[in-house]
């Protein structure tokens, strides 16, 4: 007895974007990777139009924050352990960090690596001192 049985009118999806994480077939994150940089990339053509406009650089720094970086910092925990270096060396090859400071649209160079261990620094920091965290008896078990 097979209990197998053809369903029609499924098609496969190959990537899905669930709470704006892009998830792939092979559980490659190459998809997201590939969200991000281009979200960020509109994001960019914003804050040079609010550089232009005259906006200081204190709040260009607040809106790098809640544009850019939060874009490529969220949910991050969940997949940064699974990015292959070669994605995270695309990230970093992109420059757009380096080209945020150099266009004067943030005051502070940020590193993606150092990123990408302060969230996770972060994320197992709260872990181990919020005793109501979920995750919290079965890390100190």
């Amino acid at each position: 007895m097979s209990y197998l049985r053809e369903i029609t009118g499924i098609e496969r999806v190959h990537t899905a974007k669930l709470l704006g994480i892009c998830f792939s077939d092979n559980l490659s994150f190459a998809a997201h990777i590939d969200n991000t940089l281009s979200a960020v990339s509109q994001r960019f053509y914003l804050l040079k139009q609010l550089k232009i406009r005259g906006l200081n650089q204190e709040a260009m720094d607040i809106v790098f924050q809640s544009l850019v970086l939060n874009k490529i910092t969220y949910a991050v925990q969940s997949h940064s352990g699974y990015l292959l270096e070669q994605q995270i060396d695309r990230l970093q090859a992109m420059q757009l960090l380096n080209k945020a400071k150099k266009w004067g649209l943030v005051s502070v160079l940020n590193n993606l690596r150092e990123i990408l261990e302060n969230q996770d620094y972060r994320f197992f920091n709260q872990i181990v001192t919020d005793p109501q965290h979920c995750l919290n008896s079965i890390l100190l078990q």
